[in-house]
Protein backbone atom coordinates (compact mmCIF):
# COMPACT_ATOMS: atom_id res chain seq x y z
CA UNK A 1 0.00 0.00 0.00
CA UNK A 2 2.92 1.86 0.52
CA UNK A 3 4.29 1.54 -2.85
CA UNK A 4 1.08 2.67 -4.68
CA UNK A 5 0.52 5.99 -2.01
CA UNK A 6 4.04 6.67 -3.27
CA UNK A 7 3.13 6.12 -6.96
CA UNK A 8 0.00 7.96 -6.53
CA UNK A 9 2.41 10.78 -5.03
CA UNK A 10 4.83 10.79 -7.58
CA UNK A 11 1.83 11.30 -10.56
CA UNK A 12 0.55 14.50 -8.93
CA UNK A 13 4.21 15.90 -8.46
CA UNK A 14 4.81 18.92 -10.55
CA UNK A 15 7.90 20.85 -11.38
CA UNK A 16 7.04 23.43 -8.51
CA UNK A 17 8.17 21.11 -5.77
CA UNK A 18 11.59 20.92 -7.53
CA UNK A 19 14.68 22.52 -5.80
CA UNK A 20 18.73 22.54 -5.83
CA UNK A 21 19.97 18.91 -3.87
CA UNK A 22 23.46 18.31 -2.63
CA UNK A 23 23.28 14.57 -4.13
CA UNK A 24 26.37 13.66 -2.36
CA UNK A 25 24.93 14.47 0.83
CA UNK A 26 21.09 13.12 -0.15
CA UNK A 27 23.13 9.84 -1.05
CA UNK A 28 25.44 9.35 2.04
CA UNK A 29 22.29 10.61 4.64
CA UNK A 30 20.15 7.50 3.19
CA UNK A 31 23.36 4.67 2.73
CA UNK A 32 23.88 4.81 5.90
CA UNK A 33 20.25 4.77 7.04
CA UNK A 34 20.02 1.58 4.79
CA UNK A 35 22.84 0.32 6.61
CA UNK A 36 21.47 0.68 10.00
CA UNK A 37 18.06 -0.22 8.92
CA UNK A 38 19.13 -3.43 7.19
CA UNK A 39 21.77 -4.59 9.76
CA UNK A 40 24.84 -4.44 7.89
CA UNK A 41 26.08 -4.81 4.23
CA UNK A 42 29.06 -3.17 2.59
CA UNK A 43 28.26 0.49 0.25
CA UNK A 44 30.70 2.07 -1.49
CA UNK A 45 29.90 5.81 -2.52
CA UNK A 46 32.00 7.07 -5.00
CA UNK A 47 31.58 11.21 -6.24
CA UNK A 48 33.00 13.74 -8.55
CA UNK A 49 34.68 16.72 -7.30
CA UNK A 50 32.82 18.96 -6.94
CA UNK A 51 29.89 17.20 -5.78
CA UNK A 52 27.12 17.51 -8.22
CA UNK A 53 23.93 19.57 -7.40
CA UNK A 54 20.73 18.79 -9.13
CA UNK A 55 17.21 20.60 -9.19
CA UNK A 56 15.07 17.66 -8.02
CA UNK A 57 12.37 17.18 -6.10
CA UNK A 58 14.31 15.98 -3.05
CA UNK A 59 11.38 13.10 -1.58
CA UNK A 60 11.04 11.52 -4.96
CA UNK A 61 15.57 11.26 -5.24
CA UNK A 62 14.51 9.47 -1.82
CA UNK A 63 11.73 7.50 -2.77
CA UNK A 64 13.85 6.28 -6.53
CA UNK A 65 17.52 5.95 -4.48
CA UNK A 66 15.74 3.73 -1.39
CA UNK A 67 14.08 1.54 -3.56
CA UNK A 68 17.43 0.81 -5.59
CA UNK A 69 19.49 0.22 -2.66
CA UNK A 70 16.48 -2.13 -1.38
CA UNK A 71 16.56 -4.22 -3.85
CA UNK A 72 20.11 -4.93 -4.09
CA UNK A 73 19.38 -6.16 -0.40
CA UNK A 74 16.14 -7.74 -0.87
CA UNK A 75 17.03 -9.77 -4.37
CA UNK A 76 20.35 -9.92 -4.65
CA UNK A 77 20.22 -13.69 -2.56
CA UNK A 78 23.75 -13.03 -0.88
CA UNK A 79 23.42 -12.40 2.81
CA UNK A 80 24.18 -8.79 4.29
CA UNK A 81 27.66 -9.97 5.07
CA UNK A 82 28.34 -10.44 1.71
CA UNK A 83 27.05 -7.83 0.41
CA UNK A 84 28.46 -5.04 -1.42
CA UNK A 85 26.44 -2.16 -3.35
CA UNK A 86 28.78 0.40 -5.32
CA UNK A 87 26.67 3.75 -6.14
CA UNK A 88 28.73 6.32 -8.41
CA UNK A 89 28.36 9.17 -9.95
CA UNK A 90 29.89 10.69 -12.84
CA UNK A 91 28.98 14.00 -14.52
CA UNK A 92 29.31 15.43 -17.91
CA UNK A 93 28.02 18.86 -19.72
CA UNK A 94 24.44 17.71 -19.90
CA UNK A 95 23.92 14.59 -17.83
CA UNK A 96 24.56 13.52 -14.78
CA UNK A 97 25.32 9.68 -14.28
CA UNK A 98 24.35 7.53 -11.26
CA UNK A 99 25.25 3.67 -11.15
CA UNK A 100 24.17 1.33 -8.67
CA UNK A 101 26.00 -1.91 -8.40
CA UNK A 102 25.68 -4.80 -6.70
CA UNK A 103 27.63 -8.02 -6.40
CA UNK A 104 23.95 -10.30 -6.54
CA UNK A 105 22.40 -12.57 -8.81
CA UNK A 106 21.25 -9.70 -11.34
CA UNK A 107 18.46 -9.59 -14.01
CA UNK A 108 18.07 -11.96 -16.59
CA UNK A 109 18.05 -9.90 -20.00
CA UNK A 110 14.82 -10.50 -21.39
CA UNK A 111 13.25 -9.01 -18.29
CA UNK A 112 15.63 -6.16 -18.12
CA UNK A 113 12.83 -3.63 -19.09
CA UNK A 114 9.79 -5.32 -17.97
CA UNK A 115 10.97 -5.14 -14.10
CA UNK A 116 10.75 -1.56 -14.89
CA UNK A 117 7.16 -1.61 -15.15
CA UNK A 118 4.29 -1.88 -12.52
CA UNK A 119 4.12 -5.11 -11.00
CA UNK A 120 6.43 -6.99 -12.48
CA UNK A 121 9.40 -9.09 -10.78
CA UNK A 122 12.24 -10.64 -12.24
CA UNK A 123 12.83 -14.64 -12.38
CA UNK A 124 15.78 -14.24 -10.36
CA UNK A 125 13.92 -12.73 -7.24
CA UNK A 126 13.17 -15.46 -4.40
CA UNK A 127 11.90 -13.11 -2.13
CA UNK A 128 8.37 -11.63 -1.38
CA UNK A 129 7.59 -7.93 -3.40
CA UNK A 130 4.57 -6.34 -5.13
CA UNK A 131 6.54 -5.50 -8.21
CA UNK A 132 6.22 -1.57 -7.59
CA UNK A 133 9.71 -1.32 -6.51
CA UNK A 134 11.79 -0.04 -10.17
CA UNK A 135 8.62 0.83 -11.35
CA UNK A 136 8.82 3.56 -8.67
CA UNK A 137 12.07 4.16 -9.89
CA UNK A 138 11.31 4.30 -13.61
CA UNK A 139 8.17 7.09 -12.10
CA UNK A 140 11.20 9.13 -10.55
CA UNK A 141 13.34 9.26 -13.31
CA UNK A 142 10.81 10.33 -15.73
CA UNK A 143 9.60 12.37 -13.02
CA UNK A 144 13.05 14.32 -13.51
CA UNK A 145 13.77 14.11 -16.92
CA UNK A 146 16.05 11.48 -17.08
CA UNK A 147 16.51 7.90 -18.14
CA UNK A 148 16.93 4.41 -16.52
CA UNK A 149 18.49 1.13 -18.23
CA UNK A 150 19.41 -2.15 -16.30
CA UNK A 151 22.55 -4.27 -17.01
CA UNK A 152 25.27 -6.81 -15.32
CA UNK A 153 27.43 -4.95 -13.40
CA UNK A 154 31.05 -5.48 -13.43
CA UNK A 155 30.54 -7.18 -9.66
CA UNK A 156 28.54 -9.71 -11.33
CA UNK A 157 24.97 -8.84 -10.41
CA UNK A 158 23.03 -5.52 -11.60
CA UNK A 159 23.72 -2.73 -12.39
CA UNK A 160 20.97 0.27 -12.63
CA UNK A 161 22.58 3.18 -14.53
CA UNK A 162 20.35 6.70 -14.03
CA UNK A 163 21.07 9.60 -15.99
CA UNK A 164 19.57 12.87 -15.03
CA UNK A 165 20.01 16.78 -17.10
CA UNK A 166 22.69 18.79 -15.00
CA UNK A 167 21.38 21.98 -13.01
Amino acid sequence: LESLRLLARGDLSEKTVFEEVDLTSLLKELTARQMSNQGGGHIHLQFPDPPPLVSAWREGLTVMFNNLIENAYVHSNISKENLEIDVSVSIDSEWLYINVDDNGVGVEEHERNLVLERFHRGSNSHSLGSGLGLSLVTQQVEIHSGTVKIMESPKGGARVTIALPVL
